[in-house]
């Protein structure tokens, strides 16, 4: 079990939460002393309004991590025309 003292999760969170994200505990130190350990959640420790959503179809888990850069290297949509122009052509279309 990997430790990291208060200090060390002040400047590196982020990297200390991917390694419990994986699975690793980890125990907190305060001069030296263990204070606290964080350990990854289970499935089954989910919020039990989360639980019944699953249950019931209209949540579903995520199978991977999200990948924010995939969503960002979409290429974005082509139009010649301006945004005043579109909503105008559109608010005619509608009469």
């Amino acid at each position: 079990m990997k430790t990291a003292s208060v200090s060390d999760l002040k400047n590196n969170l982020s990297a200390r939460l991917k390694s419990v994200i994986a699975g690793e505990p980890l125990i907190i130190t305060d001069h030296r002393k263990p204070i606290a350990v964080v350990y990854p959640l289970e499935q089954d420790l989910m919020d039990e309004h989360v639980r019944s959503l699953v249950a019931d179809g209209l949540v579903t888990p995520p199978k991977c991590k999200p990948n924010a850069r995939a969503v960002l290297d979409l290429p974005l949509p082509k139009s010649n025309a301006r945004l005043t122009e579109a909503i105008l052509e559109e608010r005619s279309e509608d009469r």
